[in-house]
């Protein structure tokens, strides 16, 4: 074991770490795309959403607790395409009601408060954001996807897709990995209609044809792993008296979840025993994996709420070939992996991302061998990954450093390449 806990100190000392050598241009930098450190601190979020699947829009409300860290009197945080309407601002230890004035900056994505007079260091406070927004087709933010039946669209589900800068599109918050903080999360929806997010259900109750599900409160985590999905999915799970293992997909598609599920059990259960830190330690309750049709990338480690592309998760006996099933069991030991390695253990800036695509990418391969060592995959990580992948990256014209200083959110989505996933692994 001490190998995993050298893994960790590994992470944690490069995430705390500052570099001295920059890789970015000065003359080209834009700090007002960052948030300001040391002036407050996000504690937990109260998030309610309301989507509305006929008019494609949602309204929001978000109530921030956060801890002041100096007395000044501008806050600063994350917002895009948000019509924000009423912002109130409550000082918890006098319970006075500050004055404030908002205004955003479009093309940085800010959110800016004006606080009158200032709000004090050490003071506690709550910060009440009502706004609306766009069940967008982009498949970024909170956006909708549709439902597919004989080759027809039939209906639409509204789901999530935050990472890496894409949360902000859903309820202004303080986007950057660094800022963890708990998440209080409802959803009122059609009662047609089921709601799950990163954590179990902890109520559900109905009114005028609606019903308002509520969750468990999450552990401390990033905004871009927060997820939710509203959905008429149907699911299989294999449950015991302490946990529940789920995977959701379309209607006429549930008949292919079985392998997803079984093999899920089972990665999970090996992650457990490799790291000594248990799954259930953080998330005690259940994971859910949901599979989409139209999901943009391959899957996204969402913590507790896994969401897949359709091919990525769902296996036909009758016409799915073995490189499928192959690819299937490394992509859910891939975004398992993540459940430790960036959901639990968080790099605090984008620059560190090849650490957590890098540790997952090789125990895709891993941990997956010592469930069907018959495959082989041990041997296919050093021909696959290593010898046609990561050297190729490496001896490229676009090749660039591990860690690159990004600021902007396109220079972020842009360090999703070759040389985090591939390259970073070999320095696993």
């Amino acid at each position: 074991m001490t190998r995993i806990f050298v893994m960790f100190l590994l992470v944690l000392g490069v995430c705390q770490a500052s570099f001295m050598l920059e890789n970015t241009d000065k003359n080209q930098v834009d700090l007002r795309y960052r948030l300001p450190s040391g002036v407050v601190i996000p504690i937990d979020y109260t998030l309610h959403l309301t989507p509305d699947m006929v008019k494609f829009t949602f309204e929001g409300e978000v109530d921030i607790t956060l801890i002041a860290l100096t007395t000044n009197n501008i806050l600063t945080l994350n917002s895009k395409y948000l019509s924000i309407y009423n912002v109130k601002f409550v000082d918890l230890n006098t319970t006075k009601t500050l004055e404030n004035e908002y205004l955003m900056d479009e093309e940085h994505e800010i959110l800016n408060i004006t606080i009158k007079p200032q709000f004090e260091k050490d003071h506690h406070y709550s910060l009440q954001i009502k706004y609306n927004g766009i069940l967008n087709d982009k498949s970024k933010g909170f956006y909708r996807s549709q439902v597919i039946q004989k080759g027809e669209v039939v209906g639409y589900i509204a789901t999530t897709h935050f990472e890496p800068t894409y949360a902000r599109l859903a309820f202004p918050c303080w986007d950057e990995p660094a800022y963890k903080a708990k998440f209080n999360i409802s959803l009122t929806h059609n009662k047609t209609f089921q709601a799950i997010s990163n954590t179990d259900v902890l109520k559900k109750e109905e009114k005028d044809g609606m019903i308002t599900t509520s969750f468990k409160q999450t552990p401390l985590m990033s905004t871009y792993i927060v997820a939710f999905v509203v959905s008429n999915y149907e699911f299989e799970e294999d449950k015991d008296s302490n946990f529940t293992y789920r995977v959701w997909t379309r209607k006429t598609m549930i008949k292919r979840v079985d392998y997803a599920l079984e093999m899920g059990r089972k990665l999970l259960e090996q992650l457990n025993l490799y790291t000594n830190i248990s799954y259930q330690t953080y998330m005690p309750d259940k994971l859910d994996q949901i599979a989409e049709k139209d999901f943009p990338a391959g899957a996204m480690e969402n913590w507790g709420l896994v969401i897949f592309r359709e091919g990525t998760l769902l296996y036909d006996q009758a016409s799915s070939t073995t490189r499928t099933k192959m690819r299937i069991l490394v992509i859910i030991a891939h975004e398992l992996t993540h459940q430790w390695f960036g959901d639990l253990v968080t790099p605090k800036w984008w620059k560190y991302i090849w650490l957590n695509e890098g540790f997952a990418n090789y125990f895709q391969y891993f941990i997956t061998h010592k469930i069907k060592p018959e495959l082989r995959l041990d041997d296919m990580f050093l021909v696959d990954s290593m010898q046609e992948t990561a050297m190729v990256v490496d001896g490229s014209p676009e090749v660039r450093p591990m860690n690159k200083d990004v600021i902007t959110p396109k220079q972020i989505d842009d360090l999703f390449d070759g040389i985090a996933y591939q390259k970073g692994k070999e320095n696993e």
